[in-house]
Formats: structure tokens, C-alpha cells, sequence
């Protein structure tokens, strides 16, 4: 764990030199669906340690740059909530996205009704 906190910590610096550089993005996303393990390769995090991860980049966003919210692998999930109340950084983010892995528009088309309601 302490090698992903490590890494973590690295690339939120990394964030934060890019959008406080010459040519910040337009938009960034966060965290990457951190709530799952790729065949138990890819570490997870809590949104705990997530939120402790971000305060950097909440105290030098930079200017005109969108954020967007952490996405899960599973947008149904309360991984996003737990993050946002562990950060109170809500209204840090102008958007939010959702991954889908639905094997229908139909099923997909409610998931994000879902979503939308959550």
C-alpha cells in the first residue's frame, strides 16, 4: 500500500505542475476507477485515502481547468460519495462520469437514469 500512496502522491504532484504550468488542460480527471483490482494487478484505494491524496490539488487547482469527479467501475456504487464526503470537496468538480459495461443501450439507459437520481 505504501507504494501506491507513494505513486499517488507522485502524480497528484505531477497534476498540480501541470495545471498551474504554461498549458493547463481544459478539463482533468481524477481518480480512475480506484474502487476495483484489474485481476488483482491494479491497487484499489479507499476514498478515504483518496481524498487524502487530492488535497493538494484542492489548494493549487490552477485556473479555468474543469475537474472532474473520480469515476468507478461501478457507477452504482458508494465509493464517489464516501470520497466527496471525506474531501467536502463537492462542488470542486463541474462533472461527473460514469463507466458502462452493459451489454444493452436498454440497460445502460437505466443505469444512468440511476445515476442521475442517486
Amino acid at each position: 500500500m505504501a507504494h501506491l500512496l507513494a505513486d499517488v502522491a507522485r502524480n497528484v504532484a505531477e497534476a498540480v505542475n501541470l495545471v498551474n504550468g504554461p498549458n493547463p488542460p481544459p478539463w482533468m480527471l481524477t481518480f480512475n476507477e480506484r474502487n476495483y483490482s484489474y485481476m488483482g494487478f491494479t491497487p484499489k484505494m479507499s476514498p478515504q485515502e483518496a481524498a487524502e491524496a487530492i488535497k493538494l490539488l484542492l489548494t493549487k487547482p490552477g485556473k479555468n481547468i474543469f475537474y472532474v469527479a473520480p469515476v468507478t467501475a461501478d457507477p452504482m456504487s458508494s465509493w464517489v460519495d464516501e470520497f466527496l464526503d471525506a474531501c467536502d470537496c463537492k462542488d470542486f468538480f463541474s462533472a461527473y462520469n460514469i463507466h458502462q459495461y452493459q451489454p444493452t443501450a436498454k440497460a445502460t439507459i437505466s443505469t444512468i437514469e440511476s445515476f442521475r437520481a442517486k
